[in-house]
Formats: structure tokens, C-alpha cells, sequence
């Protein structure tokens, strides 16, 4: 947009510049057989545009040089001064020429220098002839030239001037492609003679100046240095030709340490228990019956510790080969077996190594001498049985209550070892029973009475809850609702937040203040509408794009979007009657030249978009070619006068060949004005509807302001039917699997009674209710809901309730049915509500953790979910318990579900057993267990007790099919020695890969992937990425309101003039990575303007006057400033400002301000004697990858920081980095968002489970998972951004499900660590699969088939990870770890308070 009205400037100061001639001091390198011999000869003809006309020299005699007399003037040519082509006449023209051409290339000395080299060869050089030659005359002058150049000398001269910039407008570079453009423009720039460049190894040449040598970094990239150092390099080992990074290198010793600790574990534990082995056959213990399955077990481990042994020797080979390299290799960097790294990281690496093997085998050495050794009397003090008195505790239940069958069984029984046995598996139940029976045994009852007093507070309570809920359904019930509704009623204040800046960055982020700033100060960036245009025929030859059929239907549609009429309101007046408003493009483009229409970059402006010129001046190519050499050229001027700037309108050229574009482009550019927005939009909609039609000939890509937002609106509709297809399978999974399957029932009718569908169906209403309380709060207190919000939330709190539901029901289906409901309920929630309410409250405060966030997305997403996850809970406790309550009592009187008024009848028949579980299948082979444990003692500790009196044998409900395999295969499976060795290594090795891969993910968002699959802008964008070949603008403003611009001191600091800091803010900007070519400055622009005395002058005799500009021997004007070191200061600074914005290009001042009026804002008030803001405009470089975006924003803004450091208050501003800081810190938000939800777990579980190491080992499998998740996004090509920051935060949720159940289970269970183990997992593992794993999975799968791709990505590939690991950390490897080393049972709060009530000191 300004850089077309800029680019008119630029080169309109090279089309004063007649012939160019003269150079001082330079020495032409002449071939040998060069003879002396001129083409031209003068003609002066004086005029009000000064110049040379030039005739042909044909006469051999006469056409040879000569001595100047006059001499040259002002010293021009000084070489040539004794022997030349060229006249007195000639060298005044060149005086004047010259001063211009300074004025234009001021900004680089080196490139001016060249110019004057080959433009005083042109004239003036004693071999003239041999490289000039004349082609054609017009009116007996000579016209068309042809100038031989060398190619080296040429490509010189560009590469010194490609960096210059013009007028603000143009840079020579991005101006002219090549050389030969640059020196065949400027060779027809002149009126007077048309001069053609030809390179030609014969052709003139001498020594190129090299931009290096005197130009600063604004005009000279090559001089720019970037000191600041804001790109890592990352630290990388060569391994083999293969780059290992330092981190990757770092995992592998961590995950070799961690090997050798396991193994270092296993020793230890082979020799306590084989140690053990011994003590007991010398004490005389009866251990028969366990030492063939301990021996058997035990021999398993002495291939781990005869491997450790031996691998001792690869320990110390390294360690004296390291030694031998210290000792002979002096130098910092070590060579081994292709390995280079530093001697530091080496020693580090192999050190490391040599510690874990050579202390591994040492261990292992000092295991097997010992394991020779007779037992020792020291030994009794580990492995002698002491009877503990508080052993006698496990005689009552955690309820206080006194199991008969304990002390029946322990009367019963005469070895001590089977006694202990029957002690640590007697069944732990959580049941709650009645406490006031009856016992003649005295101490008995005085041991119940205490221990009641210490049962478990939080279970206390659940049994009451429980129980109430159970007796007053209705009244919980329609409480619940009322509730519901009062919380939810506040969805009337509902707001979505549509607008992408506000979804992505806060108020007072860094991007956002400043694009406040700069929207109110300089006004907001246009609205972009373009159009990437494609020839049908894509088999056709490429230069197709440019036939006549394919740029004619390009201009019919051109022609109907600048003909858009759009409706944008409708009012009907006092009478009734309704009037239309209609705005055009006229009214809102964007005008840069007032008074001559809009702006449109198209291909077709070089035709000024006329069609009978389009099929009038002949070949296509050859018209386009000419008119990118020759930009300036009035028929290849636009339509409102303005040059066409070429890169902007072709794409997917070839080595800077406009004529091998694959795409063209067009651009509407709209105003902004926020007052004007529905015009803009009504406009718009018009455009996309045109921009959308077929076409015979082209095929459109297209995109308009409004595109982004209208597609990611349309987005959230199209998937409405998959996210409805996913919960309603999540829906009818639950409503199936509460009812009672297996055993089936018999009759088959019974099914329609055991179902619980009724029940599901409001366990899912229920999770309804908890998402529009948490809309309806939050809606109350201002949080606006995002399309995330809409998509994540019913998904995570169903997943999360329904487990809940599986876990009420499968312990209400345990309980003993002869008790009543109140009791079964009562029991029920003392025994999971500890479990449901860690992981419940877990949840919901790591979310509301994570609501301290920077990214407003993820705040509104972590406030909405957790206000979501809590009352779900309160819901599930209270409303959901009393429906369950309903549905049993409708269940046990074999009533029909759903249609509770038709009875089922019944045919008798067993569902329950007697007989007690075996435990045959329970055996980890080298406990002291016997084979067989009597039937009436059941291991299983979710068995329930039927009263506070119980018989031996007692009805339970039949086990279902989940946890009858989980019981009888997968729990002694996973349990076993070997089994749980692999298991450790297989987890470990997965930890450690995934935090390998964490470094890899790839930061960002790319656009396709927030798009709807089928949207238009997913074409679009793809064209962008692959044809558009100009990079982005961005301004770097000037904040300060009270900035010394008067001051030189003040000017150098910002400058990029040769004269300026070399640190000025200019100079950092071009020298800074990501930018492209040079700023344009108004202030470098305004200090050439004032310092040229031939610019801005005042009239001698009327004295404020300004005349046009004169030559300097022009008497009638004087210049403006009085100039300190050649610079305006003090009030002169400011009072021609406005001459300068309004100076237009004249022949003697190609300077020109003219791009540059809305660059500095005034103080209001200040009659423009004070600056309020400035601003300088450059251009990144070409962008692709989310990567470039990112580095080139951290980059400008390290630039900034810099400038800040040194006193100066700047900031860069671009459309799109609003969007972008997000991630200049979103490692830190990740940080923070998953730090703060593992700190919600950690105090939470410790609060309900009382157990700080229980807490470690949930919170260290949670962090497992977590980055598990992380390591498969990098494999699984998923970007880290703020929708990837909410699954993080949404995965930490769902793991405490995974774990918190199983954990709580263990720390309730009685027995060794594995037999607790075995029961935790035989009562929740069922429910935790059943209820998380499946409905979770069954509803992912389903988001596979959306049509978006961050469905696809960010949703069911994120969840399905989320899902699968989870499962497996938490029924495999948690169980695990808790076999090994797992906590003893027991709360501290529970322990603290028993401690004060026996005044334990």
C-alpha cells in the first residue's frame, strides 16, 4: 500500500537523472588491444532541464580524444582531465547531474562512487569507442546506445546500490532484480538517449567499490553486525556422523542411572531375601511350603547379578581408557571412535558410565561373598518374627467393628507363620456397620471402643452423607435442581469471545498495548482482500498464465468485485418508510493519491486495468518485460499514477524471472476505520460471493478480512454432529455397561430389571447440569466462553463423571444386599468417597490453578472446567446417590427400567455365592503363604462383613467378567517378580525417549489447522506458502513525546545516515536477522532534504516564499535552514516539516517526503512544534514456517529490549504479533499451568490420603503420563499452543483419575505390598477400565472422522494418548511401583490424632 505510493517516489528520483558521466581518480582497466577512438560527440543544448545532446562521431580524424581547453569544471573526471571525449560543455552538465546523483546515493558513498565510474567512462573515457556504440539517431543526435560493460564491474555496481533505499519508497534491490535491470533503467530514464547495458566480457570494467568500504548498515547489509545474542545454538555431539544433541546425550545417562538403581534395588532385595531363606531353615521355621517357590524366584535374579558382575570390567576398561586420553591428549576436544565432543562432556559422559559399572559389579561382587556366609546372630535382628501388640488392631474392621472370623480363624490355627499369614490377609473392608453390639470379651470391647474413635474422619463423614441421601431422595433431589437452576440462570449473560486477538492475548500483554497504541496514534492496518489466481490448464507451458484469454478473465473479475454494490443497513423512517444504504469501493479503499481512485495491485494496473490496451499493445510477455526493466515508464504506470510494484503481484517465480510466476495476484485494499466495520463486512461478503464463482480459464483462491472469523464460526457448527456422535456413544456405552450383564441372567427377561439405563441416562444429565452451572457462573461474573470452551468442557467432565458413576455403582453391586439401602449406601461412600473426592477436588483446583495463566484462552478453559469438574462432583455425591438409591430399591423389586411400574417376575435361582473365592491363583511365588487359604477367609478386599457378628460364610454378589479375568489372569500377572522387572524398564525406557523428544516439539498454530477441512481458505493458504515471495510489514515507533528530534545527538541515535551511530536504531533494525533489505525513513530522508541547498528555498525578496527548486547559481532564492554539521536544528527542525511531506520530486531535488505524512504524529495543541509519535517502516523476510514467525518476533523485540537498555523507547508493530508472543513464552505458560496443577494434586491428595509418600507416587505417575503425552507430540507432529497448553492441563485431570483410585485402594488394603497391590487392583481396576478407559476411548475414536483438522490433531490425537497412557501407568505400572514400595497404610492426621488423644510424646 505506501510502499507503491513510495515506490512512485524512489523511482521518480531516478527518472531526473539524465546522463550520468564524470568520476574522480580512477583508473580504467584497459585492454591492450583497446585503441584510442570516440563514439559521441557534445552538442550542448541548454534548457530548463539541463543536459547533453549528444551527436555520432563517425569521422575517424576527428573522432579521437583530445585535451579538454576549457579544462573540466569543478574538477570532474579528474582522469581524464588531460585526455578525454568530452568538452567543457559536457562537464558543466555533469556539475549539476553530479550533485543530484550525491543527493540520491548520499546514503551509500560506494555505490555513488561507481556510478560515476561507468557513467564518466561513458562519456568522457579516451577508449570510448571500444565499448560505446551508436544504434539509432533521432533528429541527427544520437539516440540508441549500446554500452559493453564487463559482467564483473556491473554485478559491482548492483551489488553496492541494492541496498539503497529511495525516498522511502523503493529499494534499489527489491526494485530491480538484476543488474542488467537496474543499468538498462537508469540507461533509459533520460529523454534525450536511450542507452542499452550489455554485458559483454570485452566491455568496460574496472575495480568495483565495495559497499563494505564506506557504507553504513541501512544501505550496506553486508556492513550491518547483530550483537545481540538471542538465538542459542544448540549444544550438539558428532556420534558416528550423526548429530547427538547434549540433552539426548543427557537422557541416556539419566536413564543408565536409573537402570543401575533398579538393579542396584534388586540385589538388595535378593539378598534380604535370600538371606532371610537362610535365617529361617537355621531358626527351624517351617518353611516348606514356600521355599521351593522362593528358591525358584530367587534363582531368576542371579542372571541380573552375574550380567552386573561382568559388565564391572566394561566399567574400568572405560575409566582407564579415559585416564590414558587425559594423559596424553592435551588438547580441549577428544576424538573416539568417530565421537567428537568436548573434553568436558566426555569426561563427564564416561566417568558417569564407569561409576554405575564399576560400583554395579562391586555391589554385586560383595552380594555373592556374603550370600556364601553362614547366617549371623546380628541377622535374628532383621528376620526374627516379633509379635507386635498393635498387630492385634487387625482384628477389627475400619469401622471399629469385631471380626469373629478373625479370632475363630487365629484360635483355630497353632503355626505362627500361618497366623501372620491369616493376619495380613484377612479382608479389609471400609464398610460402616453397626457399633453397638454386644461382646462378653472385656478388652475386646475396650479395644473397639478405641479404635472406633480413630476411624477415619472423612469416612465418617461419607457414611452419614451417604446414608441421608439414601433416606430423603426427593428432598436431595429437588434441592439439586433448584440449585442448578439458581447457578445457571446466569447463562443469560452469556458472551462469546469471537474476536481472535482478545482469545490470544491478554490486555496487558506486550503485543496488545502496543497495538493499542499504534491503532490510536497512527490509525489500524488496512483490511487486506486478495485474490491468488492460477491457469486452469495446469498441464499447459507455464507462460500459459500470461495468454490473452486467462489475464482478460482476470480483469472481468477484477471489474466486477471494483463494481460491488453492497447493502450494509436497512432503517425505516418516522412514515414508515424503508431506507437502503449502500456502500462501493470508492467509498472505502484505500486512496493513497487523493483524487485518483483506488488502490489495486494487479498485474493488469500495467495495462491501468483498460482492456482495449490490454489487446492493443501486442505481446504480453514482451509488455510485461518491458515494464518491470522500465517501472516508470508512463503507460506502465497504474491507474492512479503510481508504479506497479512487481513482487507484490506475481508469485512462484524462478531466479528473480517475473515471466516464470506460476500464480498472480490481486489485492483490494480497504480502509479501517472501526466506525465504517459493518460497510467494510457488507462489502466483503459481496467480494467472497464473486471471488467464489467458477470460471473457464483461472481458478481462484481468495480471502478477505472477515474470512478467518467467519470459517472458525462455521467451523464449530460443522462438527457439531461428531462431538454429538461422540457423547451420545459415551452416553449409551454408560447407560449399557451399570447394568447387570454377566452372570447372565435367567430368565433372559431379568435384563430389562438388572439394567441401569435409566440410571445412566441420569448420571449424564447430571454431568449436564454441572457444565450450565459452570457456564451460568461464569457467564455471572464476566468470563467469556470460547469455541474451546464449547468443545473440551462436556468431553472432560462426562469422561470425568462417568468414572465416578462406574465406581458408586460397582461398590454399591459388592456390598451385602440384605442390609438396607441406607446402610449399602452409607458403606458405599465411606468406602470411595475418599477416592472420589481427591480426585474430584484434584481436578478442579489444578484447573483453577491453571486459570493463572497469561493466555486468556486457557484462562477461560481452566476457570469454566473447573467450576465444571466441582459441582459435577457435589452433584455425584448428593443428587446421584439418591437416584442410585431409587434405581436399587426399583432393582431389588424386579421392576422394569425406565418403566418402573411393571414388575419383572422373577424366577428363583442363585446370584450370589457362598463359597468363598480361591486364592489358588494368588500366589507371587516367595511369600510364606500356604497353597490353600481357608474358604471362609477371603482375600478380596472389597468382601463385605454382614453385620457386626458375621458367620464364616457370608452372600456376595457373583463377579463380574472384568474382575473375574482381572483377579484370576491379569492381577497375578502383572504381579509377578519378572513381570514386574520388565515392566519397570519398559517404562522407564518410554520416560526417557519422550523426554528426549519434549525438545523437539514444534511451537505455533499453523491457520489450516484452526479451518474447517473443506474451507476455501485451506486453498488459499496453501498458495500463500508456496507462491507469495514478499514478506510481511512492521513499523518500529517512536514513543517518546518529549524526544529531542531537534538535537544531532538526538538525530544519530536514530538515523541511518553514514554520519549516524552505528548502533542507531536504523541500524539495528536492517542489521537485525528476519529483515529484509533496509527501513525507510522519514528522518534519514528529511536530513538529505535539508542539507541539499538546492530543495528547500525562500524567496530573497519575499521572505517566507518558497521558490522551486534552482541550480545553486540561481541568485533569486536562499536556502531554508542555517545547518549545524550539515543538520536542521532547533525550531528550523520543525517548521519545514510540512514542506517536506508536501515536496513533490523536481529535478534538482529527487528527494521527496511525500510517502512519509502519516509517519509523524504531532502533539495536539503544539502548532507541530512537537513530536507525539514517529514511525520507520521495514520488512521482514519471506516467512513460512510457524518457526520463521516466531523467530523473526523474538528477534525485533530483542532489538527493542536492546534500544530500551540504551535510554531510547521503541516498539516494533506488525498485524500479527498480537497472535504470536503467546508463544515467546509459552514455555513458561506450560510451566506454570502444569506446576500449578501438580501442586493442586499434591495438596489435595495429601489432604484426603494423609500419605505423603502415597502423594509422591501419584504425583510422580501423573508426571509420567504428562510427559509421555508430551514426548508422542512430538512423533505424532503436534504443535505446542495454547489448545496444546489445555490438553496438558486436561491430561494432569484425567491422570489423578487413572491413579487415585488404585493408590487410595492400596493404602486402605492389608497384607505385604504386593498382596495390597493384588487387591487394589482386583477392586478398582475393573471400574477404573470400565469407566474411564472405554467411555473415554469409544468417544475418541469418534473424533477421528471431524472434518477439522484440530479436531483431528489437537483432540483425538491428544486424547487417545491421554487415554492409552493413563490406562497403562495407572493399571500397570502404579500397581507395580506400589508392590515395590509402596507406603504402609495409615494417615498422618489419623496417626497425629491418635498420638494427642494417648498423649504421645
Amino acid at each position: 500500500s505506501t510502499s507503491d505510493m513510495g515506490l512512485g517516489m524512489g523511482l521518480g528520483s531516478l527518472a531526473v537523472l539524465v546522463v550520468l558521466c564524470c568520476s574522480t581518480g580512477v583508473t580504467a582497466q584497459t585492454p591492450s588491444e583497446w585503441s584510442y577512438g570516440c563514439s559521441l560527440k557534445s552538442a550542448v543544448i541548454l534548457g530548463t532541464e539541463p543536459g547533453a545532446i549528444l551527436k555520432n562521431c563517425t569521422d575517424p580524424v576527428t573522432c579521437q580524444p583530445f585535451v579538454p581547453n576549457p579544462p573540466l569544471v569543478n574538477n570532474t573526471c579528474e582522469q581524464f582531465a588531460e585526455f578525454a571525449c568530452c568538452d567543457e560543455a559536457q562537464s558543466k552538465s555533469l556539475s549539476t547531474e553530479m550533485y543530484i546523483l550525491g543527493l540520491l546515493f548520499n546514503k551509500c558513498p560506494a555505490c555513488y562512487e561507481n556510478l560515476f565510474k561507468m557513467w564518466c567512462a561513458f562519456q568522457c573515457s579516451p577508449y570510448q569507442a571500444n565499448f560505446i556504440s551508436v544504434d539509432g539517431l533521432k533528429d541527427t543526435f544520437a539516440y540508441d546506445m549500446t554500452f559493453k560493460i564487463h559482467p564483473d564491474f556491473g554485478q559491482g555496481i548492483y551489488a553496492s546500490c541494492q541496498s539503497v533505499t529511495l525516498d522511502g519508497g523503493v529499494i534499489v534491490g527489491g526494485a530491480f532484480q538484476n543488474a542488467e535491470d537496474f543499468l538498462n533503467y537508469m540507461g533509459s530514464a533520460n529523454p534525450l538517449l536511450n542507452v542499452s547495458f550489455a554485458f559483454d566480457n570485452d566491455g568496460y570494467n574496472t575495480t568495483a567499490s565495495l559497499c563494505t568500504d564506506s557504507c553504513p548498515c541501512e544501505s550496506c547489509k553486508e556492513s550491518c553486525e547483530f550483537n545481540l545474542d538471542i538465538f542459542s545454538t544448540p549444544c550438539v555431539l558428532e556420534t558416528f556422523g550423526y548429530n547427538l544433541r547434549c540433552d539426548t546425550a543427557g537422557v541416556i545417562i539419566a536413564y543408565t542411572f536409573l537402570i543401575a538403581f533398579f538393579m542396584f534395588t534388586l540385589c538388595v532385595w535378593f539378598f534380604v531375601q535370600y538371606r532371610g531363606l537362610l535365617f529361617r531353615r537355621s531358626s527351624g521355621s517351617n518353611v516348606n511350603s514356600s521355599e521351593p517357590s522362593e528358591r525358584r524366584n530367587l534363582s531368576s535374579f542371579m542372571s541380573f547379578l552375574i550380567a552386573s558382575f561382568f559388565s564391572s570390567f566394561g566399567g574400568v576398561f572405560v575409566f582407564l581408557l579415559a585416564v590414558l586420553i587425559c594423559l596424553f591428549d592435551e588438547g580441549k576436544d577428544v576424538e573416539l571412535l568417530g565421537i567428537w565432543m568436548n573434553w568436558g562432556a566426555f569426561f563427564f559422559i564416561f566417568l558417569s558410565i564407569t561409576i554405575v559399572y564399576v560400583g554395579l559389579g562391586v555391589c554385586t561382587f560383595l552380594i555373592l561373598i556374603v550370600l556364601t556366609r553362614p547366617p549371623h546372630i546380628l541377622e535374628s535382628y532383621f528376620f526374627e518374627k516379633v509379635e507386635d501388640e498393635s498387630r492385634a488392631d487387625d482384628a477389627f474392621d475400619d469401622d471399629g467393628t469385631y471380626d469373629l472370623n478373625y479370632q475363630n480363624y487365629i484360635s483355630s490355627q497353632h503355626s505362627a507363620l500361618q497366623k501372620e499369614r491369616m493376619d495380613s490377609l484377612m479382608s479389609q473392608d471400609d464398610s460402616i456397620a453397626y457399633n453397638d453390639h454386644n461382646s462378653s470379651n472385656n478388652n475386646l470391647n475396650a479395644h473397639s471402643s478405641s479404635h472406633s474413635s480413630d476411624v477415619n474422619l472423612f469416612k465418617r463423614y461419607f457414611q452419614w452423607h451417604g446414608r441421608f441421601c439414601a433416606r430423603h431422595p426427593y428432598i436431595v433431589i429437588v434441592s439439586c435442581i433448584v440449585l442448578t437452576a439458581a447457578l445457571g440462570s446466569g447463562v443469560v449473560f452469556l458472551q462469546i469471545q469471537n474476536n481472535p486477538v482478545n482469545l490470544w492475548s491478554t490486555t496487558t500483554s506486550r503485543s496488545y498495548e502496543d497495538m493499542t497504541y499504534f491503532d490510536d496514534t497512527f490509525g489500524p492496518f488496512y483490511r487486506i482482500n486478495q485474490m491468488i489466481i492460477m491457469q486452469k490448464n495446469t498441464s499447459a507451458p507455464q507462460q500459459d498464465i500470461f495468454s490473452e484469454e486467462v489475464l482478460n478473465e482476470i480483469l472481468t473479475l477484477q471489474n466486477e468485485i471494483s463494481s460491488i454494490v453492497a447493502l450494509y443497513e436497512t432503517n425505516t423512517t418516522a412514515d414508515g418508510q424503508v431506507q437502503n444504504f449502500y456502500t462501493t469501493l470508492p467509498d472505502i479503499c484505500f486512496a493513497p493519491v487523493p483524487g485518483q481512485g483506488c488502490l489495486i495491485e494487479s498485474v493488469l494496473e500495467y495495462w491501468q486495468s483498460n482492456r482495449t490496451r490490454l489487446n492493443n499493445y501486442g505481446s504480453i510477455t514482451n509488455w510485461i518485460q518491458h515494464c518491470v526493466q522500465s517501472p516508470l515508464s508512463k503507460k506502465c504506470m497504474s491507474s492512479i499514477g503510481s508504479p506497479v510494484e512487481a513482487i507484490t503481484v506475481f508469485g512462484g517465480f524462478e531466479n528473480n524471472d517475473y515471466l516464470t510466476s506460476k500464480v498472480l495476484i490481486v489485492t483490494f485494499l480497504l480502509n479501517n476505520n472501526p466506525a465504517n466495520l459493518t460497510q467494510y463486512r457488507a462489502w466483503e461478503t459481496k467480494y467472497l460471493e464473486i471471488a467464489a464463482k467458477p470460471r473457464t480459464y483461472i481458478t481462484v483462491a481468495y480471502s478477505a478480512e472477515r474470512s478467518v472469523q467467519d470459517e472458525i464460526s462455521r467451523e464449530g457448527a460443522a462438527d457439531i454432529p461428531v462431538v454429538v456422535i461422540s457423547y451420545l456413544i459415551m452416553f449409551l456405552y454408560v447407560s449399557f455397561a451399570l447394568g447387570e450383564i454377566y452372570p447372565f441372567p435367567k430368565p433372559w427377561y431379568l435384563l430389562f430389571a438388572r439394567s441401569r439405563f435409566a440410571l445412566g441416562l441420569s448420571g449424564v444429565i447430571i454431568v449436564m447440569c454441572s457444565i450450565v452451572i459452570s457456564v451460568g457462573f461464569n457467564s455471572f461474573v464476566g468470563v467469556k466462553a470460547t469455541l474451546i470452551i464449547s468443545e473440551v468442557i462436556p468431553f472432560l467432565v462426562l469422561a470425568i463423571g462417568v468414572d465416578n458413576i462406574f465406581l458408586l455403582v460397582d461398590t454399591l453391586e459388592k456390598t451385602d444386599p440384605s442390609l438396607p439401602i441406607d446402610i449399602r449406601l452409607g458403606k458405599v461412600l465411606a468406602k470411595v468417597g475418599t477416592s472420589i473426592t481427591v480426585a474430584s477436588l484434584s481436578e478442579a483446583l489444578a484447573f483453577l490453578l491453571g486459570a493463572l495463566t497469561k493466555m486468556p484462552a486457557v484462562q477461560a478453559f481452566a476457570l469454566y472446567a473447573s467450576v465444571a469438574i466441582f459441582f459435577d462432583y457435589i452433584l455425584q455425591i448428593t443428587c446421584f446417590v439418591s437416584l442410585l438409591s431409587l434405581d436399587t430399591k426399583r432393582n431389588m423389586s424386579n421392576r422394569m427400567d425406565c418403566i418402573p411400574c411393571i414388575p419383572v417376575i422373577p424366577v428363583e435361582q442363585e446370584e450370589y455365592e457362598v463359597e468363598p473365592v480361591s486364592s489358588d491363583s494368588f500366589d507371587f511365588g516367595f511369600s510364606d503363604a500356604p497353597k490353600t487359604i481357608p474358604k471362609h477367609v477371603n482375600i478380596d478386599s472389597d468382601s463385605d462383613r454382614d453385620g457386626p457378628v458375621r458367620a464364616p460364610n457370608k452372600r456376595r454378589k457373583k463377579d463380574s467378567l472384568l474382575r473375574l479375568l482381572t483377579r484370576k489372569f491379569y492381577a497375578p500377572l502383572i504381579l509377578h517378580p519378572v513381570s514386574k522387572f520388565i515392566i519397570i524398564v519398559l517404562f522407564i525406557t518410554t520416560l526417557g525417549l519422550s523426554v528426549d523428544r519434549i525438545s523437539q516439539i514444534q511451537v505455533g498454530l499453523d491457520q489450516r489447522e484452526v479451518l474447517p477441512s473443506d474451507s476455501y481458505l485451506q486453498t488459499y493458504y496453501d498458495d500463500v506458502y508456496e507462491y507469495l515471495m514478499v514478506g510481511t510489514p512492521f513499523y518500529v515507533i517512536i514513543k517518546e513525546t518529549d524526544y529531542d528530534y531537534n538535537n544531532i545527538t538526538s538525530q544519530n541515535v536514530l538515523c541511518g545516515l553514514p554520519s549516524c551511530n552505528s548502533d542507531s536504531v536504523i541500524n539495528q533494525y536492517d542489521a537485525a536477522p528476519y529483515v529484509a533489505g533496509t527501513g525507510f525513513s522519514w528522518l534519514d530522508d528529511y536530513l538529505s532534504w535539508s542539507a541539499a541547498p538546492t530543495c528547500c528555498l525562500l524567496n530573497n525578496t519575499n521572505t517566507g516564499d518558497t521558490c522551486r527548486p534552482l541550480p545553486p547559481s540561481q541568485k533569486e532564492c536562499h536556502h531554508c535552514f542555517n545547518l549545524e554539521d550539515n543538520r536542521p536544528t532547533g525550531t528550523e527542525f520543525y517548521e519545514y516539516l510540512d514542506d517536506f511531506f508536501a515536496a513533490g520530486v523536481a529535478a534538482l531535488c529527487p528527494i521527496t517526503g511525500q510517502a512519509y505524512p502519516t509517519d509523524v504524529v504531532f502533539v495536539p495543541g503544539s502548532n507541530n512544534t512537537q513530536i507525539q509519535a514517529s514511525r520507520f517502516r521495514f520488512f521482514h523476510q519471506v516467512l513460512v514456517t510457524q518457526h520463521d514467525y516466531i523467530m523473526a518476533l523474538k528477534t525485533v523485540y530483542a532489538v527493542a529490549d536492546n534500544l530500551k537498555e540504551q535510554g531510547l523507547t521503541v516498539f516494533p508493530y506488525s498485524i500479527w504479533y498480537v497472535f504470536f508472543e503467546q508463544y515467546l513464552y509459552i514455555d513458561a505458560t506450560v510451566l506454570v499451568t502444569v506446576g500449578l496443577a501438580l501442586a493442586g494434586v499434591v495438596v489435595v491428595t495429601l489432604v484426603m490420603l494423609g500419605n505423603p509418600i502415597m502423594t509422591l507416587i501419584v504425583v510422580s505417575t501423573v508426571g509420567m503420563i504428562l510427559l509421555t503425552l508430551m514426548g508422542v507430540m512430538d512423533v505424532w507432529s503436534i504443535s505446542l499452543n495454547a489448545i496444546s497448553v489445555v490438553n496438558l492441563a486436561m491430561c494432569i485431570g484425567i491422570s489423578v483419575e487413572f491413579c487415585s483410585h488404585i493408590a487410595y485402594a492400596f493404602d486402605k488394603a492389608r497384607g505385604t505390598r504386593t498382596e495390597r497391590a493384588f487387591k487394589a487392583l482386583v477392586e478398582m481396576g475393573p471400574s477404573v477400565f470400565s469407566g474411564i478407559t472405554l467411555t473415554k476411548f469409544f468417544g475418541v475414536v469418534v473424533l477421528a472422522f471431524a472434518s477439522s483438522e484440530m479436531f483431528q490433531i489437537y483432540y483425538f490425537r491428544m486424547y487417545l494418548t491421554i487415554v492409552i497412557s493413563g490406562c497403562l501407568h495407572g493399571l500397570m505400572f502404579l500397581p507395580v511401583v506400589l508392590s515395590l514400595i509402596g507406603p504402609p497404610s495409615g494417615s498422618i492426621w489419623e496417626k497425629g490424632i491418635t498420638c494427642i488423644r494417648n498423649s504421645c510424646k
